[in-house]
């Protein structure tokens, strides 16, 4: 998914990130990003560790949030 709005700034991103990676909401921050640690966490949780959110930004300045899931076949 990408965001038509600007880019996060640089330490805003990082915490996010840090908050993704470690599945805890930033400590005292007012947009703690409890919602995207939230959603990451059930994903990994259900599907196992590999898998979850990522937010980045892109070359053009944009947010691109990715959801890592497996890949399943029906039969």
């Amino acid at each position: 998914m990408f965001s038509q709005g600007t880019a996060i700034p640089e330490d805003k991103l990082l915490a996010v990130q840090q908050s993704l990676i470690s599945m805890t909401p930033i400590p005292g921050s007012r947009t703690s990003s409890i919602g995207l640690t939230n959603v990451s966490q059930r994903i990994s949780v259900f599907y196992g560790e590999g898998f979850g959110l990522w937010i980045e930004n892109s070359a053009d300045s944009q947010v691109r949030v990715s959801v890592t899931v497996p890949l399943v076949e029906h039969v």
